[in-house]
């Protein structure tokens, strides 16, 4: 956990450049069991997945159905920290996904872009935690972030991007915690392994989830889950599917009271 001094230091730099970088988001073993769970899963999603339109090589975009060591990082102490400071304690997720990068790959994500279409002055409506499972270097990819672009409307042109970005460089089980709306785009990997890791975006808890995890999850991996994780996930911001599943005591209902 952060003390209460990192805590404000993270969340100075994030609303002043739009993103920090905080080490120890985890633990080495969970580093290490993500990592080779996010191997594996490389394929697997790749084989189910790869006749369908939009389906991308370098890019899972829904990790939780995978379960495991994914649903484990969704329990983060440092995590939630860090996500409840910006969007209050009843947060939820509202993407998980990928963010390996092969050798001499060019994913879309080397374009300058944003997260988020959104600008709303003086309010959050999401935070992005980009973690390390590889040692993150300049020559393997590391993100590039133009600092304290999170509060332009347009995107920079390259030649102002370039000049002022900054890598987010970082040692694995390290994370990069950014504003949606703060420029950055991925640098080249020159080496000849893949890079690894995840990124998990939470939203307000009225905010519409990109999948329906609740759903998607299966009901055994959802028994096991701590009700910190469930919460994250969704399951106490669901909406009902039909009129009996709305008259229900307040206790039974699938959208909780008080969801901020």
């Amino acid at each position: 956990m952060l003390t209460a001094s990192e805590l404000d230091r993270v969340a100075y730099e994030i609303h002043t450049l739009g993103f920090s970088i905080v080490e120890d988001v985890i633990d080495v073993g969970l580093v290490s069991r993500l990592r080779k769970d996010l191997i594996e899963t490389i394929a697997v999603d790749q084989a189910k997945w790869k006749h369908r339109p939009q389906k991308s090589e370098d890019l899972i975009v829904n990790l939780a159905i995978y379960g495991g060591a994914f649903l484990d990082l969704l329990g983060s102490p440092v995590m939630h920290q860090i996500f409840e400071r910006f969007l209050t304690p009843t947060c939820i997720l509202y993407n998980y996904g990928s963010t390996f990068l092969l050798p001499g790959g060019k994913p879309a994500s080397m374009n300058i872009h944003v997260d988020s279409p959104r600008v709303i002055p003086g309010y959050d409506d999401g935070l992005i935690m980009t973690l390390a499972l590889d040692n993150f270097t300049n020559e393997n990819g590391a993100t590039l972030y133009l600092p304290g672009s999170q509060n332009l409307e347009k995107t920079p042109d390259a030649a102002t991007f370039e000049r002022y970005a900054t890598s987010v460089a970082r040692p694995a089980g390290a994370a990069v915690f950014f504003k949606p709306r703060c420029f950055h785009r991925a640098s080249a990997n020159t080496t000849s392994e893949i890079r690894c890791g995840v990124t998990v975006y939470a939203v307000r808890a009225f905010m519409k989830q990109r999948f329906d995890f609740p759903r998607m999850i299966p009901p055994e991996a959802v028994a096991a889950l701590p009700a910190k994780t469930r919460k994250f996930l969704g399951f106490d911001a669901r909406v009902p599917a039909d009129m009996a599943e709305y008259y229900v005591d307040a206790a039974d209902r699938l959208y909780k009271a008080d969801q901020g």
